[in-house]
């Protein structure tokens, strides 16, 4: 599993554990016998989407990327790896992140600075959390038929932290 983290490169063991902490594939390498150095089979076909997700963020923070774009990247993941993840990710002051997701957790989605909501290809709305809220419009409908938690298919979310 290290290999496919870190592509055979040389990192410190301090920053690979501190990347794996990070992406949330700490509680996994702890379960495996072999660890850190678990054979995953070729193109991650060992691992489940979820677990293939985690390295795919372990990969792009290892390579300390000042960028990332997630669409969908905890999709495979139950909702508290994913919100942990996530909370993770916008913890890092130097990363700016733009988000596509169909989850609407209010307890990240306060923690970024913009949301643009589309429907059917178009910007329907822009704004923060709380002004999408206090607006009572498209996006206020969408978070509150769940309570809050939404898995949807008819729009996307597209959210940035900085």
């Amino acid at each position: 599993m290290k290999e496919n983290i870190v592509l055979f490169n040389d990192y410190s063991n301090n920053y690979l554990n501190e990347i794996i902490e990070k992406s949330g594939l700490k509680p996994l390498i702890n379960s495996l016998d072999n660890g850190l150095n678990t054979y995953v089979g070729e193109s991650g076909c060992n691992l489940s989407g979820g677990e293939r997700q985690r390295i795919a963020i372990a990969r792009a923070l290892v390579k300390n990327t000042p960028i990332l774009i997630l669409d969908e990247a905890t999709s495979s993941l139950d909702n508290e790896t994913a919100f942990k993840i996530e909370n993770s990710l916008i913890d890092i002051k130097e990363l700016t992140i733009l988000v596509v997701t169909h989850k609407l957790i209010g307890n990240i989605l306060e923690k970024y600075d913009k949301i643009i909501v589309i429907k059917e290809g178009r910007i329907k709305e822009i704004g923060t959390f709380q002004e999408l809220i206090d607006k009572k419009g498209y996006f206020y409908s969408l978070y509150t038929i769940e309570g809050g938690l939404i898995d949807g298919s008819e729009s996307k979310y597209l959210s940035a932290a900085e």
